[in-house]
């Protein structure tokens, strides 16, 4: 992750966003044609009050949305050892955490024993419309925030809805199932309210961003699937 991402204040390292909002992180887990892929989201809600009508609106910021692949199949290890280093190195609070598929059953058993969260969950975002219908309203409204990405887009574009579901066209759709994910885990925690006056932390997301793509790909990493 970009280290930009990260503050350090009195010794104690820390998200620079809202370091305190609860976060909400969802796997996707695929494996097709002899390879894995998997989509990663982490996700926390911000409000503010609408100068105009004193009314409360919900924003889903992301904090990232990741794209994951391997020859083989996804280390389940190496998404434990991530978990685990943002909340212990980077002191992230992670309110909820979910997966898609029964493969993961042993990493999702481990993140219930161990006390961190308050809740796992396996958690399906195609069965029914439902979760995509909420999170294309979020977009549509403009209260769904994240950074640039062509390939998520591309996902986001490709999908269709075919018998009360929601399937993909010709893109993959793990890093689209991976934010509708961390929207629903969001969506269901009520007591989650932050909130924030005025609409003045809205301001960096007004202003382009460069991102040196060095600074955070791996040396000899190639993207030339996408």
């Amino acid at each position: 992750l970009p280290q930009d991402m990260f503050e350090s204040i009195n010794g104690k390292v820390q998200l620079k966003r809202f370091p305190k909002a609860a976060r909400y992180m969802h796997f996707d887990l695929a494996e097709a044609g002899g390879k894995s892929e998997a989509g990663v989201s982490m996700c926390h809600k911000e409000y503010y009050i609408d100068p105009t009508t004193l009314e409360k609106v919900p924003m889903y910021i992301f904090d990232f949305v990741m794209w994951v692949n391997a020859k083989a199949r996804i280390d389940l290890v190496a998404i434990r050892k991530f978990v685990y280093d943002l909340i212990k190195e980077k002191n992230v609070y992670i309110d909820s955490i979910s997966t898609d598929q029964f493969q993961s059953t042993v990493i999702r058993e481990e993140f219930e024993l161990s006390g961190l969260f308050r809740e796992v969950a396996k958690l399906s975002v195609d069965t029914t419309c439902a979760p995509y219908e909420y999170l294309a309203a979020q977009i549509e409204s403009g209260h769904l925030k994240t950074g640039k990405c062509d390939y998520l887009k591309r996902q986001l574009h490709a999908l269709k809805l075919q018998d009360g579901k929601v399937q993909r066209t010709t893109e993959r759709k793990d890093m689209a199932d991976s934010m509708c994910g961390s929207v629903e885990l969001a969506r269901r925690n009520y007591k989650d309210d932050p909130v924030t006056k005025g609409q003045e932390y809205l301001i960096d997301f007004w202003k382009p961003k460069e991102i040196k793509y060095e600074d955070v790909i791996p040396e000899g990493f190639s993207i030339s699937e996408i």
